[in-house]
């Protein structure tokens, strides 16, 4: 026997009040899909499938006016399909069932639920079941927006089973179109909080790696910690916590994922609520501790610090090539000995400045280099105009003007450098290129006179294209 399940989005929108197919061009709720195009795919789907059984979710709305049941036989008599015959359960709201189509040759199916409406602990799903949404010890009322489809299902042989379709997709509860507008027109959104992903098993030694991650942030040197995860493990979150005796200053439940700079802001602006000068610490939920930690930390830094030396042993090549051809010759002795100079002064200036300064001098280096070098050699490659003074000139600016910005702001402090002298590559790169311009067009007369086959030589390709004749 073969069962399938098939959520089909906007599959309401493909018929009329009546339950008919509209097979026409006009445009469907798919995006540069007509609704003739969307009806003939499905029914090429579910022709391919060929089940006995075919759970449609999202399946055509009952109301009324329309009914689900007289729009999916019609759309299975269309194609032909063996799963002719429809059954539904509890109608919604939503304009999106859940429904059966099936064989009626291989079996039978009729909505069976279990349970009573108003049960205090097994209620029928179209009943109001009692929940703590958000772990204040106080049960929610929580209605479903899409109650699951329960079946009695039996066999042409005889055989009897129990068959369920649920929209697992629907996560939140549903409390009505009237509330959900009354809440959407007061402005009052409901407080969320919960733990992203899936749950944590207690694989190293009884606790699961959330616990342990808690507890590596409990001791004193940190305050109670914010907790942001999935509403899905709303509970599961609670009762890790209660297990290790941590007490969480927020627990903050998301309707869906948003990767990580979110959670960042919102544990940002709950701490700095407490404390202005508050320092976050964001951590994932799963931190492994002890040997296999140690080791998986020591790999990953092993990684790191061979990238970085890879990039600095390129950057001392570099630096010892030029200055061994353009100051010392260009023998093997000279580049041995400026490679020594490239790699021992920037070690003895880092010595001399702390981590902070170190890390944020980068983006001034940066700086520094597009202020002096890159004016140069974009006019020197792209403009025939550059002059040896304009060349020198601009340069000189540029470094002047960069350098003396850098240690205006060392001068300064951090709090009191003005974001212009912080950030001095707006200003000082246009600043050289207009000085490297203007030099070099009152010097004109030192111009190469081979400009233009220096020019030529650059642009041109070194060998021509072999042509055909």
């Amino acid at each position: 026997m073969r069962i399938a399940t098939y959520n089909v989005e906007w599959f309401d929108a493909l018929f009329d009040d009546a339950g008919h197919l509209l097979m026409d061009d006009h445009w469907s709720a798919r995006r540069d899909v007509t609704r003739a195009q969307q009806i003939e795919a499905l029914g090429l789907v579910f022709a391919a499938i060929d089940a006995d059984a075919v759970m449609v979710i999202e399946a055509p709305d009952t109301s009324s006016r329309r009914s689900s049941i007289r729009a999916l036989q019609e759309f299975a008599e269309a194609f032909s399909l063996r799963a002719r015959q429809a059954v539904i359960g509890f109608p919604n709201q939503t304009q999106q069932e859940i429904a059966l189509l099936y064989d009626p040759d291989v079996m039978t199916a009729q909505h069976n639920p279990q349970g009573l409406p108003d049960a205090p602990h097994a209620p029928r799903f179209d009943g109001r079941f009692r929940i703590d949404l958000d772990i204040d010890a106080t049960e929610d009322e929580v209605v479903y927006s899409k109650p699951p489809l329960e079946l009695a299902v039996t066999l042409a042989s005889g055989r009897a089973l129990r068959m369920m379709g649920v929209h697992l997709k629907s996560k939140g509860d549903f409390i009505g179109r009237a509330a959900l507008a009354a809440q959407k027109q007061s402005g009052v959104a409901r407080r969320l909080c919960c733990f992203e992903g899936d749950a944590d098993l207690p694989l190293f030694g009884g606790e699961s790696l959330f616990q342990k991650t808690c507890k590596r942030v409990s001791h004193s040197g940190f305050s109670a910690p914010i907790v942001i995860g999935s509403n899905n493990h709303r509970f599961l979150i609670g009762e890790q916590l209660s297990e290790i005796g941590v007490d969480a200053n927020s627990i903050l439940l998301e309707p869906v994922g948003r990767n990580t700079a979110p959670p960042a802001l919102m544990a940002a602006m709950i701490a700095h609520e407490a404390d202005p000068d508050a320092l976050v610490l964001l951590l994932p939920g799963r931190l492994i501790g002890g040997t296999a930690g140690d080791l998986l930390s020591a790999l990953v830094v092993a990684g790191a610090f061979a990238a970085f030396l890879s990039t600095t042993s390129g950057l001392v090549v570099s630096l010892a090539g030029v200055i061994s051809q353009d100051i010392l010759g260009g023998s093997v002795r000279g580049f041995r000995l400026a490679a020594l100079i490239s790699a021992v002064v920037p070690l003895g200036i880092a010595t001399m400045t702390d981590s902070t300064a170190l890390a944020g001098s980068v983006g001034l280096v940066f700086a520094f280099t597009a202020s002096t070098i890159c004016p140069v050699l974009l006019l020197g490659i792209w403009w025939r105009g550059l002059t040896d003074a304009g060349a020198i000139a601009g340069m000189l600016t540029g470094a002047l003007l960069c350098g003396g910005s850098m240690m205006a702001g060392t001068l300064l402090g951090s709090a009191a450098t003005p974001p212009w002298l912080a950030q001095p590559a707006a200003w000082t790169v246009p600043a050289a290129f207009a000085v490297m311009v203007l030099v070099s067009r009152a010097t004109q007369g030192r111009v190469p006179r081979t400009i233009t086959r220096l020019m030529t030589r650059l642009h041109t390709p070194e060998r021509p294209l072999a042509t055909e004749r």
